[in-house]
């Protein structure tokens, strides 16, 4: 797990620092989390290493991360 340092888009005041949770499969867990009630917010944006970041707000308005290795199935 790492942070999210604020910037242009995501200031302290929008959710404060936002958690990333690193996944298996990025776009098998995108999936699984939008199934449930969570809204993407920011990204998909790849990174070295075929990794895929993005930021989601879930149903209860917390702002999380996911990483992960992406396939490329999406």
């Amino acid at each position: 797990m790492f942070f999210h340092l604020a910037d242009e888009k995501m200031s302290p005041g929008n959710a404060g620092q936002v958690a990333y949770w690193r996944v298996d499969n990025f776009e098998q867990a995108l999936q699984h989390v939008q199934k449930h009630g969570a809204r993407l917010y920011r990204g998909p944006v790849t990174i070295e290493g075929k990794q895929e970041i993005c930021q989601m707000w879930d149903p209860f308005g917390n702002l999380f991360g996911m990483q992960g290795v992406s396939t490329g199935s999406s």
